[in-house]
């Protein structure tokens, strides 16, 4: 059985891969992301998915001519050529932009792909929403294995149903779906990243489609007369209504994300010639995007990724427009000269199609386990290969266990023999890069240790950041009350403080690198009473230091590192990359500083804070600035070797000269 051809499903498709790359582009109006609910593009593409696939599986199984292998091999060609394509071009990109552990990365996160489990792979790395998540070239791969995993499953599921319990198909549809949805949503906040990837956490958005295709089979669609004319705008309001009211912070998917799948539902179901939206989606326009929408949605992710490794972080609005418009160039090109032929047995015989996919599954297999084999392949970036090796971050580690964002107890707590002062580091990932060097001092001058910390977290009480998760602030808040209980039952202990504050309370207008003004960054930050003012969130980190020296203890406050004005490993790699040779002088020579000036324009909020607890006689305040701008000018990222991991977070060798120097305040030997 021969589906007929709907191009208002096109249109449909159209929208929704368009909300999926205007989400990616990231664009901010008017301090807000545009579409920001844009991912739910994804979710309209599985209801897609599962109404099509179903319909072709039970129209074939109606007839009694269903074949397990033609309907694989219809899959292979839809799918296999362009993702193949998409990979293959992106290998010189990565070869020639990306630092030996992101290209490592980057060839695992292809292995999986190629298998079909980049959802794992992506599942056990980073959330979606993670910044980065956007220089992650294939991390968008994770809905073609979702798709692929039930592609793999439900046929067989399904032929089973159909001989066994047939009439009871809708039904079996209408359960499993519910079981679905239900376990999405009570994961949703408790482990979301398992909701977002996961098959059985999607499988209910399918099923949707499926539930149609099944229904349609039995009762066909209704004709759109009358009241139920309307009902596809209905749907595409609760659709556009999704795409700008959620974000990244929405439960998802969860019983919220029924809104966009209803409304994906009654634009399939009631879709119509007769209605006005079904020809607004059938126009020529919309349906040509939808046509490349699948070469559309992998091309632009992998294109905006690299073009954000390139920059070294986020796109100004000119490279954005230009990678739209090469990923809609490449997509049509995809789409005529890739895609089409591969579908067409007669152009392409099955032998034919065989051999091509199976070579370039085989070479891109070759490819990836070699650099994942490699480390990354660092002796493509020649000399300057171990200069950037050194400059990767080292997670803080007690044995196995991670420090950060470890309860306060035991597990991360370093005792010296008979040791009766301690050192207690508490801040985020920039005091956990300190973490190693300040241990080792520690321990050298018969201090215990115990580090706390929370990533992206400054530990305020009542404090954390609005674009975290539900269940990323749920931690920050706990973590913070746990300092707090621990620090007020303790008896005197050294502290060190050390966080990215900057950035919780945002910056105020400087003048950057080159001269220009750049505008304000409101406060990552807010308080539990709703509060979200930095004066405010200020003040509450204030009466922390103050109420941790009333319980007699001693601290110190490491103000903010001069920020790179780019990712300075990253820049090192394209001024030396593949260079044989590199000297000394060249790399010290090499333009990366930025002017302390700026350095202090960027801080001014966080130096007001601290400068403001000077009086306090148990508080001491250490200045990085006059470690790494010691010409009073000047704030070196690098001499001979580099300071930093990124722009902001110290590298192994940065920390080790700024503990040194810490260790002399506190008067220790370094």
């Amino acid at each position: 059985m021969r589906l007929p051809y709907r191009p208002e499903i096109d249109g449909l498709r159209a929208l929704a891969v368009l909300a999926v790359v205007i989400f990616h582009a990231e664009i901010v109006l008017g301090g807000r992301v545009i579409l920001s609910g844009g991912f739910i593009g994804v979710d309209i593409f599985f209801v897609i998915s599962g109404y099509l696939i179903t319909s072709i599986i039970l129209g074939a199984l109606g007839d009694g001519n269903f074949s397990v292998k033609d309907f694989y091999q219809r899959r292979a060609r839809r799918i296999l050529p362009a993702l193949f394509t998409v990979m293959i071009a992106s290998v010189p990109l990565a070869w020639a932009l990306m630092l030996p552990k992101a290209m490592k990365d980057y060839a695992g996160a292809n292995l999986s792909s190629l298998v079909f489990g980049s959802n794992f792979w992506f599942w056990q790395e980073d959330t979606y929403f993670g910044g980065p998540a956007a220089l992650k070239p294939f991390l968008h791969t994770w809905s073609l294995s979702v798709e692929e995993q039930f592609y793999v499953l439900f046929p067989v599921l399904l032929i089973g149903l159909w001989a066994l319990a047939r009439k009871h198909i809708l039904a079996v549809f209408i359960v499993a779906a519910l079981v679905s949805l239900g376990a999405a949503h009570m994961l949703s906040t408790s482990t979301p990243d398992a909701a977002f990837y996961l098959l059985p956490f999607r499988g209910w958005e399918l099923l949707a489609g499926a539930g149609l295709a099944r229904l349609e089979q039995a009762k066909g669609r209704p004709k759109a007369a009358g009241v139920k004319s309307y009902l596809p705008f209905l749907g595409l309001i609760l659709i556009l209504t999704s795409f700008i009211m959620f974000n990244s912070n929405t439960p998802h998917p969860s019983l919220i994300t029924v809104y966009p799948i209803a409304g994906t539902m009654l634009i399939i179901w009631y879709g119509g010639s007769a209605d006005v939206l079904t020809r607004v989606l059938s126009s020529r326009l919309l349906v040509g995007v939808g046509l490349i929408s699948y070469s559309l949605y992998l091309w632009h992710y992998m294109l905006f990724a690299f073009a954000r490794i390139w920059q070294g972080g986020a796109l100004a609005l000119g490279w954005t427009v230009a990678v739209i418009a090469a990923s809609f160039a490449l997509s049509i090109f995809t789409y005529f000269l890739i895609e089409k032929p591969a579908r067409n047995n007669k152009a392409l015989p099955l032998r034919w199609f065989a051999g091509l996919i199976g070579a370039a599954f085989l070479g891109l297999l070759t490819v990836n386990i070699y650099v994942w084999r490699a480390g990354g392949a660092p002796q493509r970036m020649g000399a300057v290969a171990s200069l950037i090796a050194e400059t990767k971050r080292i997670p803080f580690k007690r044995g196995d266990e991670y420090c950060i964002a470890a309860p306060v107890d035991e597990a991360c707590y370093f005792p010296v023999d008979a040791a009766t002062r301690t050192l207690v580091l508490v801040g985020d990932s920039h005091a956990e890069a300190i973490g190693l060097q300040l241990q080792m001092r520690a321990e050298k001058n018969g201090f215990n240790f115990l580090y706390i910390g929370a990533r992206g977290c400054p530990l305020i009480p009542d404090g954390y950041r609005e674009d975290h998760r539900p269940d990323q602030q749920k931690a920050c808040l706990e973590q913070a009350e746990d300092l707090q209980v621990f620090l007020a039952q303790s008896e005197p202990v050294t502290i060190v403080y050390f966080s990215y504050m900057v950035h919780y309370l945002g910056r105020p207008a400087y003048t950057d690198y080159s001269g220009t003004l750049v505008p304000e960054r409101q406060a990552s930050m807010r308080l539990k009473s709703g509060k979200e003012a930095y004066l405010e969130v200020s003040a509450a980190a204030a009466k922390m230091f103050e109420s941790w020296t009333t319980n007699g203890h001693k601290l110190m406050i490491i103000y903010p590192v001069p920020e790179a004005r780019e990712n300075v490993p990253k820049a090192m790699a394209k001024i030396f990359s593949g260079q044989d040779q590199v000297r000394a002088r060249d790399v010290e020579n090499a333009d990366l500083n930025t002017a302390l000036t700026t350095h202090f324009e960027m801080t001014s909020r966080v130096r007001t804070l601290y400068d403001g607890l000077k009086n306090n006689p148990n508080i001491s305040l250490f200045y990085p600035e006059r470690v790494f701008c010691k010409d009073g000018e000047i704030c070196r990222t690098h001499d001979s070797r580099i300071y930093y991991a990124d722009d902001n977070h110290l590298a192994p060798y940065g920390s080790k000269i700024m503990v040194d120097e810490l260790a002399k305040t506190l008067g220790w030997i370094p």
